[in-house]
């Protein structure tokens, strides 16, 4: 596939999105910087937004590729996982189909990557994330900042943070090209790529973050992954219906489940990338690693202990209390 070169190429992966998908695109359009190309699978949808991205690729042909391939539906993670490989420019950047970019995004977030080039240089695997402002279906703002809405320490990107919790959406994020080639191929046993990528980022290279918001975070029913609000409120909801808080107290456990295989992944790949430059073998990782991959065969005591020794419990004070309780 000959891909046009750009400074940037943004990864967007759809499926059943017209609703919002033409406003999304022409907020891309609307950058101050546009130096960038778009790259689009779209994953089976069963509307008009196929019909959508061809209106805008004959519209702009020389701005957007439609990558098509023999995968059926893969969901959102993998789509975006998909879409990777195709990308040849030396930073990426990932967006939703429901979103609204604010004009600077694009400007803000690379400018902030050139200062972390300086910093560490090109060769290493950066990462750069920014804050969102949290909207409703009509973009009316719920929340000016999105790690505020969710407790959300922006600091808190070390391994141990990382494993248990992400902290950033992957439409918050641009990556540069050496961090994509230790990514991809993106596993199945990731939770979602974007926290695959953060997790590669902490242990081969260097994030930093935007202190502002760059896009309207939209919240609708068909989220795949969005921003629910962390407050007393929200505990105090499922100490009051016991099926609630049995039903949640089974998605940490399945959570749980989620993050060993994970990082049985991850040390997988750990192990792999030892010998390249800036990401040489560390004991202390490797023994954490494969000690969360057991996580599951440790008995109850054993696993509150290895979560409190190795400071994997991070973020919000009800968060960490109930991963305490219930991971």
């Amino acid at each position: 596939m000959d891909i046009p070169l750009a400074a940037i190429d943004i990864l967007m992966a759809t499926c059943n999105g017209e609703v919002y998908l033409e406003e999304q695109l022409d907020s891309l359009f609307c950058q101050t910087f546009q130096d960038w190309h778009l790259l689009v699978r779209d994953d089976c949808s069963e509307d008009k937004t196929v019909a959508i991205l061809n209106d805008y690729k004959r519209r702009y042909p020389d701005r957007i590729t439609l990558v098509q391939d023999r995968h059926k539906r893969l969901g959102a993670s993998l789509n975006f996982g998909a879409l990777l490989p195709s990308s040849s420019a030396d930073y990426i950047m990932f967006a939703d189909q429901d979103d609204r970019w604010l004009p600077h995004k694009v400007e803000t977030t690379l400018k902030k990557m050139a200062n972390m080039e300086e910093r560490y240089s090109k060769e290493k695997p950066l990462l750069v994330f920014t804050d969102l402002t949290v909207a409703d279906e009509q973009l009316h703002v719920l929340c000016g900042s999105f790690w505020q809405h969710r407790n959300i320490n922006p600091k808190n990107t070390s391994v141990n943070s990382l494993l248990s919790e992400n902290v950033a959406p992957g439409c918050s994020m641009m990556l540069n090209k050496v961090l994509k080639k230790i990514a991809v191929p993106v596993p199945e046993q990731a939770i979602l790529h974007d926290w695959w990528i953060m997790l590669l980022a902490a242990i081969c290279g260097e994030i930093d973050f935007v202190p502002a918001p760059t896009m309207l975070y939209r919240q609708h029913g068909s989220n795949d992954v969005g921003a629910r609000k962390r407050d007393l409120d929200e505990a105090i909801r499922y100490i009051c219906h016991p099926r609630l808080l049995v039903d949640k107290i089974r998605s940490y456990r399945y959570f749980r489940q989620e993050t060993v295989q994970q990082a049985a992944a991850l040390l997988r790949k750990y192990q792999e990338l030892m010998n390249r430059p800036g990401c040489s073998s560390n004991p202390d990782l490797i023994t954490l690693l494969k000690n969360y991959a057991r996580l599951d065969t440790m008995t109850f005591l054993a696993r509150k202990a290895f979560l409190l020794r190795n400071e994997l419990l991070r973020g919000y004070y009800l968060t960490r209390a109930a991963k305490l309780l219930f991971f």
